[in-house]
């Protein structure tokens, strides 16, 4: 088993990191920060719940890591500290 490795995208909305996602994503186990949202909130963006959905990104990240799955995290991520 190779060892696992986890790829984040980093750009502004609309800077075409979804659509690479569609192309190139099959290799990957892709996590969307974004659908966390919609599950927890039913909503695109909820301030107070932001702890948690990064936490269930960073959990879910473990997870396929641990499984020695690669994982492609799909957010803005504008930051290194997202």
């Amino acid at each position: 088993m190779s060892k696992p490795v986890v790829h984040i995208l980093i750009g502004p909305s609309g800077s075409g990191k979804s659509t690479w996602v569609k192309a190139n994503g099959s290799k990957f186990i892709v996590i969307c920060p974004d659908e966390f949202r919609k599950v927890l909130t039913g909503q695109d963006f909820y301030a107070p719940a932001e702890e948690m959905v990064w936490s269930c990104v960073k959990t879910a990240t473990r997870v396929f890591a641990k499984q020695g799955k690669h994982v492609l995290i799909d957010a803005t991520s504008t930051t290194i500290s997202s």
